[in-house]
């Protein structure tokens, strides 16, 4: 009877233990074993195995909703490994589909879509994105793109207004103006003064992407210059410009802290449109200097157009679309002015950049005792820059340097001039 009793419970204890092993077994890894192991895979070249987790963590409704975005990330980092671009989309849109009440995740998202690649080919009727051998025809993506980001930046916006983390709220603001200069910039800023549509995604365009490079800043129907104001709110802006204005005041109204970030930016694009150097990137060579082209040219060059060194602060020479003109900047695009307020606070980050900025653009309006009052200023404050940098730059103008400047033939038994 006892052996009975022992083996009946050798057998059930058994049965027990295979029971918990299997439970064990069949249950699912969790969510940051799931992250782990697709990171370690990933570092180890494994993508494909990589992918397969990040997908799904990308894919579950109850993912972390702080962590969710970096799964996106790397998902598209192993696609892009794995040479299957093509995947992105349906990638990006089926995790939007999954968070879509998850603003990291949407604003996540519209930063993919700027930054993968725009190319692909239309094949059967569906564009295909990335590199593809065989038929097809070439189709770009770039101003598709940029709508989508912009569409997810607006669906975000109500839930943003919720969040009572305000750092992270201004760094919203931030991502959605660069987002609005996607394209906008430089090349092709007259784009700015138009509202894009976000109601419905533009068709892909034909060929490989391109920007497009104009022959100066947009002007109005005068003549001027366009400055962008700020919008009274996003839905109340009448211009892309206006709206980049408007998401850049939000920055400082979350995190004052980012004051000299959102200066900065504004000072930059003051720059790229209405600096003197804007005629030398358009190719106006000894003019651009203020040097005459002939002796007929002496007198207007001392006193007009060309006169970079009689420039006030608040006034620049710059090619714009009508061509090169003077004319004065007003307060918030006065990128001197800027930039001394940027040096005026140095905690706040860029100051730096700042000074330096200011020494290189007295040095472009030839105006030399400013210039190296601000290298002077740039080496006490922040020191000489890596390997000395800046002491060459100051004794360029305090220094005793000189040099012989190349001259073409010139007639004989006049006389040689030097």
């Amino acid at each position: 009877m006892n052996f009975v009793r022992t083996w009946r419970w050798l057998i059930a204890s058994m049965l027990v233990a295979v029971f918990s092993v299997s439970v064990v077994m069949s249950q699912a890894p969790s969510e940051e074993e799931m992250r782990q192991k697709a990171t370690t895979d990933m570092k180890n070249g494994n993508f494909n195995d990589a992918y397969g987790n990040f997908r799904a963590l990308c894919l579950k409704a109850d993912t972390d909703p702080l962590k969710v975005s970096s799964d996106l990330q790397n998902g598209i980092q192993c696609l892009q490994q794995l040479a299957r671009v093509n995947e992105i989309d349906e990638l990006l849109e089926s995790t939007i589909k999954a968070h879509e009440k998850n603003w990291r995740l949407l604003q996540a998202a519209g930063d993919q879509y700027l930054t993968i690649a725009h190319h692909g080919f239309m094949i059967a009727g569906v564009f295909e994105r990335g590199d593809h051998r065989g038929g097809g025809n070439a189709m770009n993506s770039l101003q598709r793109d940029r709508i989508r980001a912009l569409q997810l930046a607006q669906q975000a916006l109500p839930l943003v207004k919720e969040d009572d983390n305000k750092h992270e709220v201004a760094g919203f603001y931030l991502s959605l103006a660069n987002q609005l200069l996607s394209n906008r910039g430089f090349s092709e800023a007259w784009r700015l003064q138009y509202l894009s549509n976000l109601d419905e995604l533009p068709d892909y365009e034909e060929g490989w992407p391109y920007y497009r490079n104009t022959s100066g800043a947009p002007v109005d129907a005068e003549g001027n210059p366009i400055f962008h104001k700020v919008g009274k709110s996003w839905e109340d802006s009448t211009t892309d410009g206006e709206r980049w204005r408007w998401a850049l005041e939000q920055v400082v109204e979350n995190d004052p802290s980012r004051l000299n970030t959102v200066r900065w930016q504004i000072a930059q694009f003051a720059v790229q449109q209405f600096a003197p150097t804007t005629m030398q990137q358009f190719g106006f060579g000894r003019r651009f200097f203020g040097l005459p082209v002939s002796d007929d040219d002496n007198e207007k060059n001392t006193s007009g157009t060309y006169a970079l060194d009689t420039l006030k602060e608040n006034e620049t020479i710059a090619k714009l679309a009508t061509g090169i003109k003077r004319f004065d900047l007003p307060d918030d695009y006065n990128y001197l002015e800027i930039w001394q307020k940027i040096v005026a606070e140095p905690k706040t980050g860029n100051a730096e950049e700042a000074a330096n900025a200011l020494a290189g653009e007295f040095e472009n309006r030839r105006q030399y005792p400013r210039a190296a009052e601000w290298w002077k200023k740039s080496i006490a404050e922040f020191g000489p820059g890596s390997n000395n940098w800046k002491e060459p730059r100051l004794n360029q103008i305090v220094g005793n340097w000189g040099m012989f400047e190349g001259i073409g033939p010139q007639p004989a038994g006049e006389g040689a001039s030097l």
